[in-house]
């Protein structure tokens, strides 16, 4: 990207002292700087203990305080919401509550506040503590090889496999009336801006949504796009009672780091952040635009896995194939849907209207509709031949969803069994629809 007017980019290494700056580079910045904000931490759940994210989290916060002290400057410190540990309450007030911590890496960012404190102890006012809820991009990024999108993952990667076909929900470890605080990367950093530039310094400022994001909406994320109850949660004493499946066992692993969040309820204050924000600040992703942000997310994992084989065959499902359905009820069932979307194969767009499972438009270059989908030939094909369910093209990254997401999951979780039942094959005619 372009340097910013005025911007200098320098490498450096928190976890060295001097932030392993040449000597005169630093000295340089002591003279100059007036603002610091430290975001740079370990953020995975890998290490057993504290001890794995010493030199990082709490060595370099350390020697950022040291520049923030050597300039004068005043220091915005990023933390977390979660040094709450596993308190049920948690005020922005609040920091030594005797709490229990679910990880290393929650314990690390609690003594890096206590680093701060004592900074803002012995400099009144010169320091800032931002404690954010989890950070989700908008544009799939999710923070490293962590969090909510990468358990979602391995979770549909388990309803995706073909090695156990049980008619049972899918057992996940957690709570329907739990929830996690999640916001995207944008909306933080404005708020970071805003504080620094109007809030007042030494405080604490929570920086999470009123309400979270409850977990029922990712058991109907899952649920809606299978069209049938594939998942559902289950507490310790429903195992007990019934011990874990096949692929309830492979999930509890490759999820454990997850586990001690999906039942958490916590009450977070946010009365400083509202004074400066208003009561309004910071609102929740809701169900829309965290399966888009999803949808980003599984669009990145999958790219270069699949392959362009040009727009000539699935071209001609549109044109000679498609049209024998036009003006009749597509199967008996999907007399309930109605829907106007748009497909875009490898840049070539179809628009098509189905009204009460009737297709009444098949419009070619054209995007109408509030909602599309992305994909290749090679995959649409596939799809076409019942070779690939959209769902899981879908999550494979393969076909990538725009516009309203959530109507376009439910679209082509109706349409499939439309492909099941025709499936096209380019040397077979369009079969007779009653």
């Amino acid at each position: 990207a372009d340097t910013p007017r005025g911007a200098e980019y320098l490498r450096g290494d928190v976890a060295l002292p001097g932030l392993g700056l040449p000597r005169a580079t630093r000295a340089r910045l002591a003279a100059t700087l007036d603002t610091v904000f430290h975001l740079a931490a370990r953020v995975d759940f890998k290490g057993g203990s504290v001890e794995a994210y010493r030199e990082v989290n709490i060595g370099g916060t350390k020697n950022v305080i040291a520049l923030a002290a050597d300039a004068g400057a005043a220091l915005h410190h990023v933390s977390t919401v979660f040094v709450c540990g596993r308190a049920p309450v948690f005020s922005e007030d609040d920091h030594d509550l005797g709490q229990r911590f679910r990880n290393g890496y929650e314990e690390s960012k609690f003594l890096a506040e206590a680093e701060v404190r004592a900074f803002l102890r012995a400099h009144p006012g010169r320091a800032t503590i931002h404690r954010p809820a989890i950070i989700l991009g908008r544009d799939g990024g999710n923070g490293g090889a962590f969090g909510p999108f990468y358990f979602m993952d391995a979770v549909l990667r388990l309803l995706l496999s073909k090695e156990e076909n049980n008619a049972s929900p899918m057992r996940i470890l957690g709570s329907p009336e739990g929830g996690l605080p999640m916001l995207f990367a944008d909306t933080v950093a404005r708020a970071l801006a805003a504080i620094a530039g109007h809030g007042p310094a030494g405080r604490v400022y929570h920086l999470v949504p009123s309400a979270p994001l409850s977990n029922r909406v990712l058991e109907n994320l899952f649920n809606q796009a299978f069209g049938r109850r594939v998942v559902r949660w289950a507490d310790e004493r429903d195992f007990v009672r019934r011990p874990h499946g096949r692929r309830e066992r492979v999930l509890s692993k490759k999820t454990a780091p997850y586990a001690p969040y999906l039942a958490m309820r916590p009450r977070f204050g946010r009365a400083n952040l509202e004074s400066v924000l208003g009561r309004d600040a910071l609102p929740c992703p809701d169900e829309e635009e965290f399966l888009r942000a999803f949808s980003a997310f599984l669009a990145k994992k999958g790219a270069g896995t699949a392959v362009r084989a040009g727009g000539g065959g699935a071209e001609a499902y549109f044109t000679d194939y498609l049209p024998g359905f036009y003006g009749r009820q597509l199967l008996e069932n999907l007399v309930s849907l109605s829907a106007s979307f748009w497909i875009d194969i490898d840049g070539r767009v179809w628009s098509l209207r189905v009204d009460r499972g009737r297709l009444t438009s098949i419009r070619p270059g054209e995007r109408r509709g509030s909602f599309g989908y992305r994909t290749d030939a090679r995959t649409y094909l596939e799809v076409a031949a019942a070779r690939l369910s959209p769902q899981e093209g879908f999550f494979k990254g393969r076909i990538r969803l725009s516009g309203n997401t959530k109507e376009a999951l439910r679209t082509a979780t109706a349409l499939e069994e439309f492909f099941r039942t025709y499936p096209y094959r380019s040397d077979t005619p369009c079969p007779r629809v009653p």
